[in-house]
């Protein structure tokens, strides 16, 4: 059969500037909907898919970008670590 599939490190990073603008985080709420709507098409259409990981759930040091773009779904300032 069909192999078995999980979504491991999925998520987007946004430039939020505040805890206001993290707040009201529509771009990222939209994305995470988009992606579990089409997880559950497909497994609706036979995919084995197994599981599925956001990335991330809170605010960290990003290879990449550093402390310049925010990941999380959760908002974490990096003066204070709250």
């Amino acid at each position: 059969g069909a192999p078995a599939i999980f979504i491991t490190e999925n998520g987007t990073s946004e430039n939020e500037e505040d805890l206001q603008s993290a707040l009201h985080d529509v771009l990222r709420k939209e994305y995470f909907e988009d992606y579990l709507r089409a997880a559950r098409e497909a497994k609706q259409m036979g995919v084995r898919l197994m599981g599925y990981f956001a990335w991330s759930l809170m605010d960290n040091f990003e290879w990449e970008f550093g402390y310049q773009r925010r990941f999380g779904m959760v908002y974490v300032d990096f003066d204070t670590l709250q």
